[in-house]
């Protein structure tokens, strides 16, 4: 599913890499790709039918260092270079550049428009991003890492857009993340080491190697939610 998902993000940008900006807003392409951000969501629910969670960084979402794919360097995206790996990050960042490709043919107010709609995806039912720790599901944290990586292919893509309309619109869902993330970060600390450890006992886990071994989801969003943040300052001094 990641695979054809993968291909067919492949398959969106060449169409917006040779469309004309009346064709692309004829042709308002949201509702695809929001069923595209949705596959991983999908992917991760059927994946922990039979695995188990902290599985999920080694064997879907696959963390390794990509390149965001923007106009400049278009041409390096080709079909066997994304359809031979089979990644949620991969798929989170086709997806992201298919978005911030769509919403170059738009004016600002319409790109709100679909940011805003993005959003709303992401949240589900709560009001801002991951906004309740206990009620988050893993599906929950595959949206939001979609979602934040089309705000940051966005950023990238267009100069400015970042201190004039993303940042109002997604400071609180980007701070509701990185609260969520580090609540259950310390979580996690809280119910895997024991109250009172003794320094001499030399099988005792540190507070580091217990959220090494269970970083799923908090560490992903968290990074994915700073490395938003970080391009944005760099867009504007006045955010």
């Amino acid at each position: 599913a990641m695979l054809r998902s993968q291909r067919l993000s492949s398959f969106y940008l060449w169409i917006f890499d040779k469309a004309t900006p009346e064709f692309a807003v004829s042709n308002d392409i949201m509702p695809a790709l929001l069923r595209l951000f949705g596959c991983s969501g999908s992917v991760v629910k059927a994946f922990l039918r039979t695995m188990d969670p902290q599985q999920i960084p080694s064997r879907l979402l696959k963390r390794q260092p990509l390149e965001i794919i923007t106009s400049s360097n278009m041409e390096d995206v080709s079909w066997s270079n994304v359809a031979q790996d089979a990644s949620l990050q991969r798929l989170h960042m086709l997806g992201g550049a298919c978005f911030a490709r769509f919403c170059l043919f738009l004016e600002p107010d319409d790109v709100k428009t679909r940011v805003a709609k993005v959003l709303d995806w992401a949240r589900g039912k709560q009001d801002k991003l991951l906004a309740r720790p206990e009620d988050v599901l893993h599906e929950d944290a595959s949206k939001t890492l979609a979602a934040v990586s089309a705000l940051t292919t966005l950023t990238v893509e267009a100069d400015g857009l970042a201190e004039e309309l993303l940042m109002p619109l997604t400071t609180k869902d980007i701070s509701s993340a990185l609260k969520t993330s580090h609540s259950v970060a310390l979580r996690i600390t809280r119910e895997k080491l024991p109250r009172k450890r003794r320094r001499t006992l030399s099988g005792a886990r540190t507070e580091k190697e217990v959220l090494s071994s269970e970083s799923w989801w908090w560490y992903d969003v968290a990074m994915a939610c700073l490395n938003y943040l970080s391009l944005s300052f760099k867009q504007g001094s006045n955010i």
